[in-house]
């Protein structure tokens, strides 16, 4: 049985031609319009709204690669709580949501030396490695670039064959 890691996070795209394409479920402000990730009702960050004023939103999912890395080796130890390993190695990326959320999350595959700032995301499932599963078959978010999801870019700063300069957030 395939069953979501965590199923609070995102969910698939039942019915589609692409059930491996994962959307994020994040939140939007009514009175203001902010977007944010992961979804939570405590208050908008830029307003203040609360509550009600407060409403999921699914995410596409597609983002731009902000910045990453590969882990070779890293501790089983989180302050006091032991974990299970996860394999390494593992890249890191920190990705800007096209929705407007900064996330950081693990890439589909464990080098990113073929990336580059800029290129385009797009969130996938993928399954989780058995070392750190909780059962069989258990999926969770990974990014992997557009070009190897076999999806045309369609969102501003998506062009990587140019030597346009990266998106004006990428410096801040």
């Amino acid at each position: 049985m395939v069953e979501l890691r965590k199923p609070a996070l995102y969910t698939t795209t039942s019915g589609a031609e692409r059930p491996d394409l994962a959307r994020l479920i994040g939140g939007e402000c009514l009175r203001c319009g902010f977007v944010f990730f992961p979804f939570q009702r405590l208050g908008c960050e830029v307003c203040g709204a609360h509550d009600e004023e407060l409403s999921t939103a699914i995410l596409s999912g597609r983002g731009t690669l902000v910045s990453c890395t590969t882990v070779h080796h890293h501790s089983t130890q989180t302050g006091l709580i032991a974990t299970s390993p996860m394999p390494t190695p593992f890249a890191v990326a920190t990705v800007q949501l096209d929705e407007g959320p900064s996330v950081r999350a693990l890439l589909s595959f464990g080098d990113e030396s073929t990336l580059r700032p800029g290129e385009p995301l797009q969130a996938v499932l993928a399954e989780v490695p058995p070392a750190v599963a909780a059962s069989t078959g258990e999926l969770d978010v990974r990014f992997e670039p557009l070009r190897q999801v076999g999806i045309t870019p369609n969102h501003v700063g998506a062009d990587t064959d140019t030597n346009e300069a990266p998106p004006s957030w990428y410096n801040l």
